[in-house]
């Protein structure tokens, strides 16, 4: 089964955090942001089960 991918429009939706901090949080490397995925040359998407578990990751440590 393939991998659920989500845009990044998505991704701002579901972590309610904006653009901005989606790129700070992905140059960051303690943040340990999911990596993206490429799908072509102008084109990336996350996968769902990844940011998930990021999200509640983040949940437990605050």
């Amino acid at each position: 089964m393939s991998p659920v991918l989500i845009t990044e429009k998505q991704l701002v939706e579901l972590t309610s955090v904006s653009r901005s901090t989606i790129r700070r949080w992905i140059n960051d490397p303690h943040v340990h942001f999911p990596a993206f995925v490429k799908i072509g040359p102008n084109s990336i998407r996350w996968k769902l089960a990844e940011v998930l578990a990021f999200i509640e990751r983040q949940g437990r440590e605050i």
